[in-house]
């Protein structure tokens, strides 16, 4: 296989960008071909449905849109679902596209599907063109490009959906999911502004919004170690208002467009409301993961503290059942060289030939034992029932092979049976 398709010279730039290119394809080609059937996903009904709302709102019947960077096709979806748009679906990934394609059709809703570089050059054949939840993976070079490439295929309007960097819960679901090893999407930086992004890509900027107050809510969900009651009045205060949108909302979308005519928008779209250096964007993002790489360590140092207790704990039990069993050696070949047990071997041998199992003589001493047990029973009188027993007790004592039967090897191993049959 060439890995070198544009045989460039390893270890150039150009090089390394393939490589990178490469890498990136792999990376969203297995997260999709892992995903479960679109059949039997859930697609957000969240910030899906609110942008579909925001872009139908400043589209006309019919326009033509393009999601450039669309995944499994959630977002197109969404817009899919109101009748009205030409929709076309961009991706450089096939098993991203492929996706789309089947979620389409579970759904019988219809769209074309193309799958290119989004850095390739195109014609402006289309009114909005947009991407969610792809800008973030980019550096702020690439990002320009991008959103230069979008602008080179629209006639109006530019849309981008990332991250928003003031969402408290989606800054701890993604470090909890980080640190324990389950965030498969590599390098995120959110961000609070993208205007200075879309004026340095030649776009007018509009305004933006934010989007996916209900998308914050599976976060705060999905986050272990909170009790029941603490997340009820967690989603409570998130819900009741009392916290600003820009702070409640996943994600933070931004409006551009190519034409220098007057656009009126719904208030929806506003200026943005802090201005943040992408230096301290990347840093955040950096000490996130970073602190989330330290929240792993330390809980995995934990574990490995609790697993050497236990394993302690069971070596000192095993230890002390050898020394049980030492002990118990040392009795058994004391017990094995004494003369009793050689007296027990003799008896031992004797009774094959005293009472051999299912003789007469068996036959009779059950039945003698048997009879004697019933005369006991029926004495009512103390001092007599007493007798009878002592009786009893004397003959059984005295018959072989109940003599015999005491020295059962699995009664006691005969230790201190032997005074007991002599008394």
């Amino acid at each position: 296989m060439n890995n070198n398709p544009s045989n460039a010279p390893i270890n150039s730039l150009s090089w390394w960008e393939n490589n990178f290119e490469n890498q990136e394809k792999d990376k969203w080609n297995a997260l999709y071909a892992a995903m479960p059937p679109p059949e039997f996903s859930c697609h957000s009904e969240g910030f899906s449905a609110e942008m579909a709302d925001r872009i139908t709102e400043l589209l006309p019947n019919d326009a033509k849109v393009m999601e450039i960077g669309c995944g499994g096709g959630g977002q197109s979806l969404a817009l899919a679902r109101k009748g009205n748009l030409d929709l076309t679906l961009v991706d450089f990934s096939e098993q991203a596209l492929a996706y789309a394609k089947k979620l389409f059709a579970v759904h019988k809703l219809t769209a074309k599907f193309e799958q290119c570089d989004a850095f390739s050059p195109a014609s402006a054949e289309y009114d909005m063109v947009f991407n969610a939840g792809v800008l973030e993976h980019y550096t702020s070079e690439e990002q320009v490009a991008f959103l230069q490439s979008m602008a080179g295929r629209s006639r109006k309007y530019v849309l981008a959906l990332v991250p928003n960097q003031q969402c408290y819960w989606y800054w701890l679901w993604r470090s909890q999911k980080t640190g324990n090893g389950l965030w498969p999407y590599g390098k995120e930086v959110p961000l609070a502004d993208m205007s200075q992004l879309f004026k340095d890509a030649g776009l007018h900027f509009l305004g933006q919004t934010y989007l996916g107050a209900t998308d914050t809510e599976n976060f705060i969900k999905d986050i272990t170690g909170l009790d029941a009651n603490t997340r009820d009045a967690v989603l409570s205060i998130h819900r009741s208002g009392m916290i600003p949108d820009h702070q409640t909302s996943y994600l933070v979308a931004t409006l551009g467009t190519v034409a220098m005519d007057a656009v009126e928008l719904p208030h929806c779209w506003t200026a943005p409301r802090i201005n943040t250096d992408r230096k301290i964007c990347d840093l955040t993002a950096a000490v996130s993961d970073a602190l989330a790489g330290r929240i792993s360590s330390e809980e995995k140092q934990r574990k490995l503290e609790i697993n050497l207790s236990e394993i302690i704990e069971k070596a000192s039990a095993l230890e002390e059942r050898l020394t049980i069993a030492e002990e118990s050696q040392a009795a058994l070949a004391a017990i094995t060289t004494s003369r009793s047990w050689r007296l027990v071997l003799r008896l031992r041998g004797m009774r094959a030939r005293i009472m051999p199992v299912g003789s007469r003589r068996e036959q009779i001493a059950k039945l003698s034992y048997r009879a004697m047990r019933k005369v006991v029973r029926t004495v009512r009188n103390r001092p007599l029932r007493r007798l009878a027993s002592r009786s009893v007790n004397w003959a059984i004592a005295h018959s072989p092979r109940r003599m015999i039967d005491h020295f059962d090897l699995h009664q006691s191993l005969y230790v201190g049976l032997l005074p007991r049959w002599v008394k």
